[in-house]
């Protein structure tokens, strides 16, 4: 199941966004997605949101 999600996703971002798009991953994703969608895309990872309501202005 965990294969197909990835794939799933791949193809979702493959063909909507531009090749060199930045992208940004909240939450976890797997290295094997990351690694192919950095192939063609800028990936960034932001595994806890909630540090960004935490800091204050």
């Amino acid at each position: 199941m965990q294969n197909y999600r990835e794939l799933l996703a791949y193809s979702l971002i493959s063909n909507n966004f531009e090749p060199n798009s930045r992208i940004l991953a909240i939450g976890e994703i797997s290295e094997s997605l990351k690694n192919a969608l950095a192939l063609k895309h800028e990936i960034y990872k932001l595994i806890n949101p909630e540090i960004l309501s935490a800091k204050q202005l």
